[in-house]
């Protein structure tokens, strides 16, 4: 159950990340000359920023708390996230062929 929760959340917080870079790019913010704050774009998920920030996917404009998406960074970090995510794809692809090949057994054997 626990682990459900936080897989939720870890969603959750990922779902927001990705609203936050949706703004951003919507306004065209791209470049440190199109930097915007997190106000004027209406972000209200000052969490999600701050791993955008972390990550180096939101990097510092000109003006004072404006900010900017980086490309470079926002394509290391979906690549750093599909590649974290991998190996738990390839545990639930063999756990469900696992229970398939026991499945079979059993039923070839009359149960």
């Amino acid at each position: 159950m626990a682990a459900a929760v936080a897989a939720l959340a870890a969603q959750e917080h990922a779902r927001r990340m990705q609203e936050i870079v949706d703004a951003f790019l919507r306004a065209g913010a791209t470049t440190p000359e199109r930097a915007r704050t997190l106000a004027a774009l209406r972000v209200p998920h000052a969490d999600a920023a701050e791993s955008l920030r972390n990550a180096g996917v939101l990097v510092p404009g000109p003006a004072p708390a404006s900010w900017y998406v980086d490309e470079a960074g926002l394509a290391a970090h979906r690549a750093a996230e599909a590649a974290r995510h991998r190996p738990m794809a390839y545990v639930v692809g063999g756990a469900i062929g696992l229970v398939v090949v026991l499945g079979l057994t059993w039923w070839i054997k009359g149960g």
